[in-house]
This record gives C-alpha cells, sequence and structure tokens, in this order.
C-alpha cells in the first residue's frame, strides 16, 4: 500500500493481477502531492510516526523550511487535509520525496524528511503552518502568473503475464492493489541510503517497454519514465538539474503583487477609502439634479455621496423639469439647499400650465428657511411676487429676463435682508412703487437695466451700495450724476447701459472722479463725445476700465479720442477691454476693398478684375490722427477725400486743422496701445452689437483686490 507520508509523482502502470477488472493509474505531471489521488481506495492503516526525533530537525540546521498547508478549513481538526513542502536553502520548492532526492546534501539522506501531515516541532520561521489560499492561478517559479492546467490522463503500460502463486485462498478486491516499488526511490536501511543518496539519478530517457516491470513477490516495480518534452527547452520545476548548468533561481515577486498585498493591510485600505470618498465627491460636483439622484441608486456608498449636504448647497435646474413639486420642497429641506437656480429650467408649454408651475414652486419654497439665494431666470413678473411672498428671508433675487409690461417692487420690500437684487427684461418693463428701494437698508448690489422708467431712482439708491448697474441711461436726469452718485462713498463697481442722445456723460466721469472706492467702470454703448478724453484722464482711481462705444457716425474720431482719454491712465490702469463691433470691423474692410478696387482698376470702369483681399482683412479699424503725426508713419495708403466721406467724417476746411485718418490693424492697435499703458492689461474684444449687453468684467485683477 501506499503510506500516507510518500508524496512521489505517479507514473504510468498496470495492474496484471486480475484481466477482468484492472485497477488503473492515473498520471499526473503537474507539481502536486499524491496524496490527493489515492491510487485505491482500500482502507489505510495509519503510519505511526515519532515526528519528534531529531533526525527530521536536522535540515532546520542546514537552512532548510518544511510548511505545513492545510487545504480543506471547514472540516474538523482531525480531518484536515495537508500538504507538506520542503524549501532548499536556496528557496526552491519541493513538493515530493523525488524532488528532495535531486536538491539533497552529503549531510543529510532521504530518511530525514518526512511528509507527514502535521508539524514536526520547527523553531520559528524553520517549521510554516498556515491556510491555503483561494483556488486560482498560479504563481511559476520565476515569479509569472499562469493559469492553472488541468493534467492528462496517460495509457497504461502493458506488463507481463503474471503466473499464478500457489496459495489457498483467492485473494480479495482489497488486497489487488499491488505494492508499487521504485528503483530510483531507496528502501534500503539508512546506512545503505546515504550512499545511494550521493549518486545523482540517471536522466537518460528509457524505454517504457513492458520488460520494465517485473513481478518480485508479489510487488510491481518499474523506473520513473521521464518527461517526454524536454526538447522544447521548458524548464520543469520537477526536472533535475544537468551537470554544468547554474543553480536554479530565487523565486522573485513581481511589484504589482506586493503593492496589491500591501494595499490590503488597515492602514492603506482606508487611506484607498479616503480617497475614493473624495474623488466620488469631487465628480458628483458635475452632476445635475436628476443625475445625482440616479447615482444614489447604485450602492450604499454612491448613495451617502450623492446626498452629501455640499452636493446640495447649490440646486442647478437647468435643463430639468420638476414633476412633483411636494417631492421636491422636502428634498430641499431635508437636505437644507441654500441656493436655487432655475435658469434654463425646462418650462411647460403652455401658459396656464406656466402660472400653475409657479404657484406649486411657491408652496414648496415655502417652509424652506435655509433658502437664501433665488435665481428665477426666465419668468413673470408674478413669479416674482409669489417667490418673495413665500421667501421673506432671501438674501439675493435674481431675475434676469422678465417677460412682461410691469413690475411692482413694493413685493421685494418684503425682503428686508436682500443684499442683491437683480431685475431685467427682455424687451423693456416699467417700475412700479420705486420708492419702496427704501426699506432695503442691506442692500449692496444693485442692477436695473433694460428699465423704462427709473424717475425717482436718484432719491432710493441706498448709501450703503457697492456695485450698480444702471440701464437706460438716455433718459436719465443730470441729478443722478450731481446728487445722488456723489453720495455713495462706499461704491467699488459702476456699470452704465445706453449712454447715448442726452445721456450726461462728462457728469457721470466726474462724479466718478470724486468715487475714492470705485475702482471698476463699465460703459456700455455710450456715445463718445467730445471732451469725454479729459473727463476719462481725471477718473485716477479706476483699476478696471470696460468700453464699447456706439459707431454710427465718426468712428475715426471715437477710436481717436478713446484712446487718447485712456493714455491718460497709464500709471493706475491695470486693467483694459476694448470692445470693437462687428459692425464697424466690417464696414473697415469694405472701405479698404472699395478704395484698393479703384487704385487696381484704373481705367477699367467695368471692375472685371476683383480686388485682392490681404491677409487679416476684417480685422482694422479706422483711427483719426492730426497731420504732425501722420507725417511720421501713416501706413495708409488711402487718399484723405475718400477716407472722411464713406466714414462720415465732416472735412475740415482750414488746410492748419487738416487731420487723416489711418486704417490701424488690431495687431498694431494692441502694440500701440501696449506702448501707451505699459504696465495694463489689454483685451480687445470683438462682438456682434446683439452681443454687447452681455459683455461684463467679473475676474479682473482689480476686482479681487
Amino acid at each position: 500500500e501506499i503510506q500516507e507520508d510518500d508524496s512521489l509523482n505517479q507514473e504510468n502502470t498496470s495492474d496484471l493481477l486480475n484481466d477482468e477488472n484492472p485497477p488503473s493509474v492515473e498520471s499526473d505531471n503537474s507539481e502536486v502531492n499524491s496524496a490527493k489521488r489515492p491510487l485505491s481506495k482500500t482502507n489505510k492503516k495509519p503510519v505511526n510516526v515519532n515526528l519528534s526525533d531529531p533526525k527530521y530537525k536536522k535540515p532546520f540546521d542546514l537552512g532548510w523550511v518544511r510548511e505545513l498547508v492545510y487545504r480543506s478549513s471547514g472540516d474538523s481538526a482531525l480531518k484536515r487535509n495537508a500538504d507538506v513542502y520542503y524549501y532548499t536553502p536556496s528557496k526552491k520548492k519541493l513538493r515530493s520525496a523525488k524532488e528532495v532526492l535531486s536538491y539533497l546534501p552529503e549531510e543529510l539522506t532521504i530518511e530525514n524528511f518526512t511528509f507527514v501531515k502535521e508539524a514536526i516541532g520547527g523553531v520559528g520561521d524553520k517549521e510554516i503552518v498556515r491556510e491555503a489560499k483561494t483556488k486560482g492561478n498560479k504563481i511559476s517559479e520565476d515569479g509569472v502568473l499562469r493559469k492553472k492546467t488541468t493534467p492528462k490522463a496517460s495509457k497504461p503500460v502493458a506488463g507481463k503475464p503474471v503466473k499464478s502463486t500457489p496459495t489457498s485462498e483467492t485473494p480479495n478486491k482489497g488486497s489487488l492493489t499491488p505494492r508499487v516499488v521504485f528503483k530510483n526511490t531507496s528502501t534500503t536501511p539508512k546506512t545503505k541510503n546515504a550512499v545511494a543518496a550521493k549518486t545523482k539519478p540517471d536522466i537518460k530517457k528509457k524505454k517504457s517497454d513492458s520488460d520494465d516491470a517485473e513481478l518480485q513477490d508479489g510487488e510491481s516495480e518499474w523506473n520513473s519514465p521521464e518527461q517526454k518534452n524536454k526538447a522544447n527547452g521548458v524548464k520543469r520545476a520537477g526536472d533535475s538539474p544537468t551537470e554544468g548548468s547554474s543553480p536554479p533561481p530565487e523565486k522573485k515577486f513581481k511589484r504589482r503583487d506586493i503593492a496589491q498585498e500591501s494595499s490590503l493591510s488597515p492602514p492603506n485600505f482606508m487611506m484607498n477609502l479616503n480617497v475614493g470618498f473624495t474623488v466620488l465627491l469631487h465628480a458628483f460636483q458635475f452632476l445635475k439634479v436628476h443625475e445625482l439622484l440616479r447615482a444614489s441608486c447604485v450602492s450604499k456608498a454612491f448613495e451617502m455621496i450623492a446626498h452629501h449636504e455640499s452636493l446640495w448647497s447649490t440646486v442647478r435646474m437647468k435643463n430639468s423639469m420638476v414633476r412633483d413639486w411636494n417631492g421636491f420642497g422636502r428634498a430641499l429641506r431635508l437636505r437644507s439647499t441654500k441656493a436655487l437656480d432655475l435658469r434654463k429650467m425646462l418650462l411647460p408649454e403652455t401658459p396656464e400650465a406656466i402660472a400653475e408651475m409657479w404657484v406649486e414652486l411657491g408652496k414648496a419654497v415655502a417652509n424652506l428657511s435655509s433658502l437664501t439665494k433665488i435665481d428665477l431666470g426666465r419668468c413673470t413678473p408674478q413669479a416674482v411676487e409669489i417667490v418673495t411672498n413665500a421667501c421673506p428671508q432671501l438674501k439675493s433675487l435674481v431675475t434676469l429676463a422678465i417677460r412682461g409690461s410691469e413690475l411692482d417692487l413694493s413685493c421685494c420690500a418684503k425682503c428686508t435682508d436682500l443684499i442683491e437684487l437683480k431685475i431685467k427684461s427682455i424687451g423693456g418693463i416699467d417700475l412700479k412703487n420705486v420708492s419702496e428701494l427704501k426699506k432695503l437698508k442691506l442692500l449692496k448690489h444693485l442692477a436695473l437695466t433694460t428699465i423704462k422708467n427709473l424717475n425717482g431712482i436718484e432719491e432710493v439708491l441706498p448709501e450703503n451700495l457697492e456695485s450698480l448697474e444702471l440701464g437706460e441711461c438716455t433718459n436719465l436726469p443730470d441729478t443722478i450724476a450731481t446728487e445722488a452718485l456723489v453720495k455713495l462713498k462706499g461704491l467699488k463697481r459702476l456699470r452704465l447701459e445706453k449712454g447715448q442722445g442726452n445721456c450726461p456723460t462728462a457728469l457721470f466721469l466726474q462724479a466718478v472722479a470724486n468715487l475714492p472706492n470705485l475702482v471698476q467702470l463699465e460703459l456700455i454703448n455710450f456715445d463718445i463725445k467730445p471732451g469725454f478724453d479729459v473727463a476719462i484722464g481725471q477718473c485716477t482711481n479706476l483699476k478696471t476700465l470696460l468700453i464699447i462705444p456706439t459707431y454710427v457716425t465718426q468712428s475715426a474720431t471715437t477710436n481717436h479720442v478713446v484712446m487718447g482719454g485712456v493714455s491718460k491712465l497709464s500709471q493706475t490702469l491695470t486693467y483694459f477691454i476694448w470692445g470693437l463691433t462687428l459692425e464697424l470691423l466690417r464696414v473697415t474692410d469694405l472701405f479698404i476693398d472699395q478704395v484698393e478696387g479703384q487704385k487696381n482698376g484704373g481705367a477699367g470702369k467695368a471692375g472685371n478684375v476683383p480686388p485682392v483681399k490681404k491677409p487679416g482683412a476684417g480685422d482694422s479699424i479706422p483711427i483719426l490722427k492730426p497731420l504732425s503725426e501722420c507725417n511720421i508713419s501713416s501706413g495708409s495708403d488711402v487718399p484723405v477725400e475718400e477716407v472722411t466721406d464713406l466714414l462720415g467724417r465732416e472735412a475740415n476746411k482750414d488746410e492748419k486743422n487738416t487731420s487723416q485718418v489711418d486704417i490701424l490693424a488690431l495687431p498694431k492697435l494692441q502694440k500701440v496701445l501696449s506702448t501707451l499703458l505699459p504696465n495694463t492689461k489689454i483685451k480687445i474684444l470683438k462682438v456682434p452689437f446683439s452681443a454687447t449687453w452681455r459683455q461684463t468684467v467679473t475676474d479682473s485683477p482689480a476686482a479681487t483686490n
């Protein structure tokens, strides 16, 4: 019978004792213990091995390591299966006594090794007892992860017929299993094993004929056949080292395997968990409301992150539609939402449904005490009244797309804590009860643009304003500049729109020069009148300046005055934006093409030859220069008479005041401005006239100071 502590690899054999029901022996060339596949199902008697024998501990003194691996952790301790391995001093893993024979030194014999599935009492790290890992891919000796291969069964080799032995009784089935004896495995006493162990086994390939197996006293004996595929150059773990070959390399592990094992330690696991939470929280900031709700259904961790308070501090409803306003209000109250942005929210189709939606919104936010800021986007005047009545605790109310004819400001007066109020209409709106703004004592940011009637606004402007935006300045009285603005000593930002016709531009600039804290001025679609350069030159308190002039007539003169006035602020101005309309650039380009066509056509009045456009066409502006400056470098070959006629400038008949228009390309204009303003950051905007109202400065260097 095969003893339990014998883990030799089994080879092909056959049993010829019984021709009718011969026992089969499966061949297993993989690196496993033979104890995994017993040769027979006979009742095996336990072998008594004295594990305290000092001979089993002798390999430990020479650097050998014994490893006991339990494979089945679910059974009881008495029935647990285990595997035994030996490691040489060079860290070579040996799985059977056959492999141990190949690496035996002179000081040891095979009797010093035992494969009993029990610990023999090694001290320290000389004997390792552990549980087997989860089944999976193996790591080969060279550190490469390889898939586990299933051993293929080979056909048994036929042996010689066996003569029957004289016995009195027929053996039973349990005795049919022959005792297998290997020629290259010594079974002699200890004195003979020491001599046999010094001789390495022959590695020559032998024929597996039937002559190799003999029956000696009921025992089957044959030589172990060698691997047949050694010629392919693959080194197997069970192969014996050849003469002159280098010792087997030490087992190496890849860095990624070590990193993976170290990442599973408790400190690294918690660190990875914290990093993952932070990354997801940052990524969820870019999700919309309905996307956050969907993400919360993925897992418990996603739900906790999606419901984080920081993600619901500001709720943006862009491209979203609310169908259950009661649930919407409960969700906002649960997460203590502070800001609600309804810009570009999907609205119902009919006006009746839209009106009903605003009523439902008022009910949803009525009990939302944490809400302090709301941006209504496209709404009606009734929506403003509903929201202000439902949320008197608001500190910021912004509605930049009101669709209606009039708005009563008495509803806004109910929000006495308002700090920011911005009202803008799409087609213009009339304000009623403007005097109610006096009740807003804490108001610091006020924007009233596209308002048709601002009569009496100069009497209600709070003195603690820091930002003021006024539109439709054409109809503003002079008292706003002379009486109202001069009182706003804390004003830091001023924006004026549509200063045309009778707008008191010079008075506005005088008031700006007398405001010590004002650092940012925006003039949108303003007429540049004579004396503008002198008035703007006195505003030395400005650090940020945005100018978009109106280009209807006298464009060259306008550009000349702007450049002359800005050049006087070279010591204080840090940020200058000059807005040029696309309409001005197109007119200038058409004028250049017409003049060049007349020059190239000559006598050809038909004009069959189209003018050739120069590179950078459409990026030039006209600018008026005195004659003394034009004599230095005009950069233009256009006659003075044609320029003055086409650009709408009245020709001066006095020869002493004769001037010339220079066509200046935008790159050259940028260079000239950089020379005039060496300490200023300059930006030239090219925008259509319809988009001039949307231009503003939000992140200028002066705004951060």
